[in-house]
């Protein structure tokens, strides 16, 4: 990733074991193509993808949160009901 965009550690790891202890994952991003140049875009989007089950971009999907729609795809995409939900953390991975 580029040198203005790095991961937080502790969100990385607290995401990895989440995931080992079984649970599903997912990531819903407020952003737009032009927020970060196409390299670091592709960069962090290979990031998201080898720690999340489910990566939802606002700015493919032309929804952004808080539409409920944003939340029920990804639900939908990770097999689950909106009721098997754990929890929605708002954190940042990155800083």
């Amino acid at each position: 990733m580029s040198s203005s965009v790095r991961p937080v550690p502790a969100m990385v790891r607290a995401v990895d074991t989440i995931q080992q202890a079984g649970y599903k994952t997912g990531v819903i991003t407020n952003n737009w193509i032009d927020d970060i140049n196409e390299k670091t875009n592709k960069l962090m989007t290979q990031f998201l993808n080898s720690h999340f089950d489910v990566v939802l971009q606002s700015c493919q999907l032309g929804i952004r949160k808080p539409n409920p729609l944003i939340y029920r795809l990804a639900c939908h995409r990770l097999e689950v009901q909106p009721s098997q939900v754990t929890r929605h953390i708002p954190i940042s991975l990155v800083i």
